[in-house]
C-alpha cells in the first residue's frame, strides 16, 4: 500500500476510504484507487470498498479492472445497486448491449425483490485481475531512520495556516515554497509546500521537511509513512463555518462546488471524526486538537497549551500573538440551517 510503505492508519480502513471518496471528488482516480486498495487491503469484505476501487479504476479508464472490483463487490453485497448501475455504464461504453442488460435486469431485481431473497445470476469473469502494484525489484528496502515531524493539519478553512504562522512567529521553521500567494481569502498567507501532495506515491519526499513543521491537509493524514513519529496540531472549527468559508472561497475563485452545502458538511464531518479517532490511539502520534474559534475568541490559554505540546521548540511570546487577528475571522457564525455544526 502506498508503494510498500507501511502507514500510520494500517489498522483502520476507514481513514483510506475517506481519502477515496476525497480524491474521487477531486477527479484524482489513480490516487483514488490506490487508496481503495489499501482499504481492501485491511479489510477485504469491505464491498463498498471494492465498490469504490471500481469507480476509481473506471474514472481512470481501467474498465476491465474496474469490472472485476465490482464483480467482488457484488460477490461480498448480491444486492450492491451501485455497482450493477456503474457495470451497466461500463459495458454500454464497452460495446457488450448484452451484458448492459443482463445487470439491468438484475438491477431491476434487486429493486423489487426484498434484498434478503434476491439471488443474483452468475457473474461473468473478468479477463484482468486486479492487484496492488509491487515495488520494483526483489532487494529489501533500506533501512530509513525514524524521524519526528510537526504536521498541522485540519479541514479546509478551518485555521491551518494561522497555525503555521503562529508556528512560525515561536520559533519553528515552516516547510513552504511560497508557490501559492498570499490572497483575499487568506491575506497572511498559506505556508504550503506543493510536493507534500506526492506523499502517497512517494512517501521517502517527507523527509525533506526534516526539523520543519508542514501543512498536510487532512485527506493526505492516513498516507504518513509508519517510520516515523508525529506530533500533529489539528485544527477544528464548527462545521457550518467550514463550509460556509470554503463554498465563498469558491465562488470567488470561479469554481462551482462538487457538493450541496449540506452534503458537504456531512461529508467533511465524518471524515474529520473519523481521521481524529483514528490518529487519537496511534502509537506513533501525539494528537493535539486546538479550535479556531476559541483560538481567535482567547488565543492565550490555547498558546500555552502549544507550547507545552512542543516542548523548548515553541516560544511564545507577543509575535505569536500578533498573528492571531479576530477581523479575518470573518465566518463566525453557522448561517444556513440543516448544516452541522460541531467543531472540537
Amino acid at each position: 500500500m502506498w508503494g510498500g510503505t507501511p502507514t500510520l492508519l494500517e489498522a483502520n480502513p476507514q481513514p483510506y476510504l475517506a481519502l477515496t471518496r476525497h480524491l474521487l471528488h477531486r477527479k484524482l482516480y489513480a490516487e483514488a484507487a490506490e487508496a481503495a486498495l489499501s482499504a481492501i487491503s485491511l479489510d477485504f469484505a469491505r464491498a463498498n470498498a471494492h465498490f469504490l476501487l471500481g469507480v476509481a479504476l473506471a474514472g481512470d479508464g481501467q474498465l476491465n479492472e474496474a469490472c472485476q472490483a465490482l464483480h467482488t463487490c457484488l460477490k461480498l453485497e448480491p444486492a450492491f445497486l451501485r455497482a450493477y448501475r456503474l457495470l451497466v455504464r461500463i459495458h454500454r461504453k464497452l460495446g457488450d448491449e448484452v451484458k448492459a442488460q443482463a445487470y439491468e435486469q438484475q438491477y431491476r431485481a434487486v429493486i423489487v425483490l426484498r434484498k434478503d431473497k434476491f439471488v443474483p445470476l452468475p457473474q461473468p469473469r473478468a479477463s484482468t485481475p486486479t492487484r496492488a502494484v509491487a515495488p520494483a525489484g526483489n532487494a529489501p528496502a533500506a533501512a530509513v531512520e525514524e524521524m519526528e515531524f510537526i504536521v498541522v493539519s485540519g479541514l479546509p478553512r478551518s485555521g491551518t495556516s494561522l497555525m503555521m504562522q503562529i508556528l512560525r512567529a515561536g520559533g519553528i521553521p515552516v516547510m513552504t515554497d511560497e508557490l501559492r500567494a498570499a490572497d483575499e481569502d487568506n491575506p497572511e498567507g498559506y505556508l504550503e509546500w506543493e510536493e507534500i501532495k506526492k506523499l502517497p506515491n512517494h512517501p521517502g519526499i517527507l523527509v525533506q521537511a526534516r526539523g520543519k513543521a508542514l501543512k498536510i491537509i487532512s485527506a493526505l493524514l492516513p498516507a504518513l509513512p509508519l517510520t516515523h513519529r508525529y506530533k500533529i496540531i489539528f485544527m477544528t472549527r464548527p462545521i457550518a463555518q467550514v463550509v460556509e468559508s470554503q463554498w465563498t472561497m469558491l465562488e470567488r475563485q470561479g469554481k462551482p462546488p462538487c457538493l450541496d452545502k449540506q452534503r458537504m458538511a456531512v461529508a467533511m464531518e465524518q471524515h474529520s471524526q473519523h481521521i481524529r479517532q483514528a490518529f487519537a490511539v496511534s502509537s506513533r502520534v501525539e494528537l493535539l486538537e486546538v479550535s479556531y474559534t476559541d483560538l481567535v475568541a482567547n488565543p492565550q490559554p490555547l498558546i500555552d497549551e502549544l507550547a507545552m505540546f512542543l516542548g523548548g521548540a515553541f516560544t511564545p511570546g507577543p509575535a505569536v500573538i500578533s498573528c492571531i487577528r479576530p477581523q479575518l475571522h470573518r465566518q463566525r457564525q453557522p448561517v444556513a440551517s440543516g448544516l452541522l455544526t460541531s467543531g472540537k
